[in-house]
């Protein structure tokens, strides 16, 4: 029986965080530094209305163009396949299309990708590696072992009230704990 690992794609996979600003940048014609989006909610951060945050969320999601790949990603899914793990991609993304160009485009060979949003038929897996405190919240009824929230601007000020998840600083930490917790997978 092979041991399965639920991987988000924006921000653990997709640097989000690159095609945010990069996003910004075309929509609106200015800069924003790197440290200074640290919030969940974009409108906030931003100051943007509702239309507006939807506006950005459909430019980045609109085409693959300037979205790479979170460093060590392609590394880190390699490998844990080589050891033997079954990996596979969960999203919040809408677009399917798009989101299915992005991993052929970064030859990430996942079984999947499954849309939250689009479907209730995602699988039970064993590990969760995401970014979204909220999203491991929603899918901790189909972790059977450990949830992992992988650190990133936006969820550094994150706390764990309920035990659902332990904190991955990288690709390198993440294949590190799985070879703790699994040294003979293969």
């Amino acid at each position: 029986m092979s041991i399965v690992i639920a991987v988000d794609i924006d921000g653990v996979l997709a640097d989000f965080q690159h095609k945010l600003l990069d996003s910004i940048e075309k929509l609106y014609g200015i800069s924003v530094n790197n440290n200074a989006i640290r919030a969940w909610d974009l409108k906030h951060a931003l100051g943007i209305s509702d239309d507006e945050e939807r506006a950005l969320m459909q430019a980045i999601f609109a085409d693959n163009d300037n979205f790479p790949l979170v460093p060590a990603a392609r590394a880190g899914c390699t490998t844990l396949k080589e050891q033997g793990f079954e990996v596979i991609a969960v999203t919040a993304r809408r677009d399917v299309d798009i989101t299915y160009e992005w991993l052929q485009m970064n030859e990430l060979g996942f079984i999947g990708p499954y849309f939250m949003t689009l479907t209730g038929d995602i699988p039970s897996f064993d590990y969760l590696l995401d970014d979204s405190p909220k999203k491991i919240a929603r899918l901790v009824h189909k972790t059977k072992k450990q949830a992992f929230l992988f650190s990133t601007p936006w969820n550094e000020h994150c706390y764990d009230l309920f035990g659902r998840w332990s904190r991955i600083d990288n690709w390198s930490h993440f294949l590190h704990e799985m070879s703790v917790r699994h040294p003979l997978v293969k």
